[in-house]
């Protein structure tokens, strides 16, 4: 699957930091059927790509994020291709620097990151009540979600509840 790697470097910016006390798979990219996500448990950033099918996480390794960075200014992109049965997982980009290490995170047990769906959009369907209170944002971690908009633009909707 070739993914755009202004699309990576972008999304760095919220992807949980290695030495935080979260679950790995915040520590990764998560890549499920044309979508990039990303996330630090506080934030949740979601871009589609091109059209591709299944459910895949990418460690979020300086190395990836540099090389992205790098090769973004001129539109690269990096193809991933994840064995399943080895689970192991190869990246390649544009300008053909292959990742050196195993890029792809294989879970043995679900995560919250695989209930993303139920826990932000399924409650969003339904109307909530309008707000009664103030909005509280740490201007760091709102400087990493417009850091991660292609366009500066961020659409914020609070989730409340379990």
């Amino acid at each position: 699957m070739k993914i755009p790697c202004d699309t990576i470097a972008r999304l760095s910016h919220v992807v949980a930091s290695p030495d935080s006390d979260v679950d790995e798979a915040f520590k990764c990219f998560r890549l499920e059927n044309g979508k990039v996500l990303a996330s630090n448990r506080s934030y949740l950033v979601i871009e589609e790509v091109e059209s591709f099918t299944g459910t895949f996480y990418i460690r979020a390794t300086p190395e990836l994020i540099d090389q992205c960075r790098t090769e973004a200014q001129w539109s690269g992109s990096i193809d991933f291709t994840p064995i399943e049965s080895l689970r192991y997982t190869t990246a390649i980009t544009t300008f053909g620097c292959s990742i050196s290490e195993n890029i792809g995170y294989w879970p043995d047990s679900p995560s919250d990151f695989d209930a993303w769906r139920e826990r932000i959009v399924d409650p969003c369907r339904t109307p909530v009540p309008a707000s009664t209170g103030p909005m509280v944002l740490d201007l760091l971690s709102l400087t990493q979600l417009l850091n991660a908009a292609p366009n500066g633009l961020v659409t914020l909707g609070i989730v409340t509840g379990k």
